[in-house]
């Protein structure tokens, strides 16, 4: 026998992904490396990296903002070698 009228709370931080700056945590850290690495490259042109990443991190929060496994979706394709529709 089954009651409907149960209800739990649950926390908000349970339900939804951690993110940093609208992104998930692994995303955000990659970002930080690559501003870090042109920053470096192009001989400390702070604007030329400010420009690329922040057109990147809009793009990418957008995608998070739409679906938020975005990305878990992209890191497990990547670590998948089967592929997805190949039959075994």
């Amino acid at each position: 026998m089954r009651n409907e009228n149960l209800e739990a709370r649950m926390h908000r931080s349970l339900t939804k992904p951690m993110t940093w700056g609208g992104l998930p945590r692994n995303v955000f850290l990659l970002f930080v490396l690559i501003s870090i690495l042109i920053f470096i490259l192009l001989r400390n042109t702070v604007g030329i990296a400010i420009i690329i990443n922040g057109i990147a991190w809009f793009g990418c929060k957008y995608a998070t903002t739409k679906d938020p496994q975005f990305f878990d979706i992209i890191w497990n394709h990547i670590k998948n070698d089967k592929g997805m529709y190949k039959s075994e």
